[in-house]
């Protein structure tokens, strides 16, 4: 269920540029989530790849997981 919030105008304005296509929820989400070193450098490292995004992430999230120690 969605809560509605007050912000300040100016705060409002930065979102806006902020989100693009995405929803507030989405850009909000975004920026609270902490995000885990793994992803970072991966992110760094292969950010200038071609077609790399979250999804390409989630794939290799999937292979890494089967891998045992």
């Amino acid at each position: 269920m969605a809560k509605p919030i007050m912000i300040s105008n100016e705060l409002y304005e930065q979102l806006k540029k902020m989100k693009k296509d995405r929803s507030f929820t989405n850009l909000i989400k975004s920026k609270i989530q902490p995000k885990t070193n793994s992803d970072s450098i991966l992110k760094k490292f292969y950010g200038k790849i071609p077609n790399f995004n979250d999804t390409y992430l989630k794939k290799l999230d999937k292979e890494w997981e089967k891998w045992t120690i």
